[in-house]
């Protein structure tokens, strides 16, 4: 059995996933938020630093700054649309992308895919790249190839 205090509570938090997206889940059901980059998650895991007791992001200073940049235009995306500042990440990155932007934005929220429930319907408001957040209809999302702008159960 791990003591890995990280570890047991990203377990906690996966078994708990439906409270949690359901409590973030707007009233039509929607959970509205912004997803990363598939480019963004390649960097970022480039940049985790793992210990015995922890994990963190350790990015050099122009990723910091891009990083930081791309998440608050993904925010300010998100309060245009009327929507909590919301971003959905994969697990492996959720608990350190979480810990690097509650330093600076602790308003947002990073949940991951993992604590989604099966049919949990995610629209996609913007993308979050290294340098911006993107906002196009065409383009398409992380999660299961929907277009951002859309719905998509995940």
């Amino acid at each position: 059995m791990s003591k890995n205090v990280i570890f047991l509570t990203e377990q906690v938090r996966q078994r708990l996933g439906p409270a949690i997206s359901q409590g973030l889940a707007e009233s039509d059901g929607v959970l509205y938020a912004a997803l990363l980059d598939p480019g963004c998650e390649e960097e970022l895991r480039g940049c985790l630093l793992k210990t015995e007791n922890d994990i963190s992001l350790a990015p050099d200073l122009g990723t910091a700054q891009s990083l930081l940049a791309g998440i608050q235009n993904a925010v300010e995306q998100l309060g245009l649309a009327g929507r909590r500042p919301i971003i959905v990440a994969p697990t492996d990155l959720r608990f350190a992308l979480w810990k690097f932007t509650h330093r600076f934005m602790p308003q947002v929220i990073v949940v991951s895919q993992q604590e989604l429930p099966p049919r949990q319907d995610v629209s996609s408001v913007s993308v979050v790249s290294l340098g911006r957040a993107k906002l196009d209809p065409s383009a398409s999302s992380p999660i299961a190839g929907a277009p951002i702008g859309r719905e998509t159960r995940v």
